[in-house]
C-alpha cells in the first residue's frame, strides 16, 4: 500500500490481541488501543485481501479470539457443580454467560430459537397474501 505508514505498530498489534485473548469485543480492544473502529474495519478488509502486514494481523486476531472461547470452554467443563452460596472459579455459570454473550451465534440457543421463530412469522405472513400474478 502506497501512502502513509501505517498505524498498526507491533505494540497496538499486540495491545489488540491480548485484548481479545481476555475476552474484548474487536472494537472494545481497537479503542483501547488507540485505534478508531473504521480503521480497525479496514484494516480486516485489507486482511481479507492478503496484503500484509494486515493478513496476519487478522490471523492473530482470530487466533486470539479462539484461545478466548477455548478457554472459557474449559473453565465451564472443569468447574464444580454450582452449590449455593459458591463464587468465583466454580461459579461455571459465569464462563458460560461470557460465552454466550461473546459468541451469541455458537452458544446462545435463544438466539437460534429467537431467529426461527421470526422466520417462521415472515413464512406465515407470506403464505397469507394472495399471490401477485403478471399478467
Amino acid at each position: 500500500m502506497a501512502g502513509r505508514p501505517t498505524s498498526l505498530t507491533p505494540e497496538v498489534h499486540a495491545a489488540i490481541c491480548d485484548a481479545l485473548r481476555k475476552g474484548n469485543y474487536r472494537a472494545t480492544a481497537a479503542q483501547a488501543a488507540g485505534v478508531h473502529r473504521s480503521t480497525l474495519v479496514n484494516w480486516e478488509r485489507w486482511g481479507e485481501a492478503d496484503e500484509e502486514p494486515y493478513a496476519s494481523f487478522l490471523t492473530d486476531m482470530l487466533q486470539a479470539e479462539a484461545a478466548f472461547e477455548a478457554e472459557m470452554v474449559d473453565k465451564v467443563r472443569e468447574a464444580h457443580p454450582a452449590v449455593v452460596g459458591v463464587s468465583g472459579p466454580d461459579l461455571w455459570q459465569a464462563h458460560m454467560t461470557l460465552l454466550e454473550r461473546r459468541f451469541p451465534q455458537r452458544w446462545n440457543a435463544r438466539v437460534k430459537h429467537h431467529q426461527i421463530e421470526t422466520e417462521d412469522a415472515i413464512l406465515r405472513k407470506l403464505m397469507a397474501k394472495p399471490a401477485l400474478h403478471a399478467e
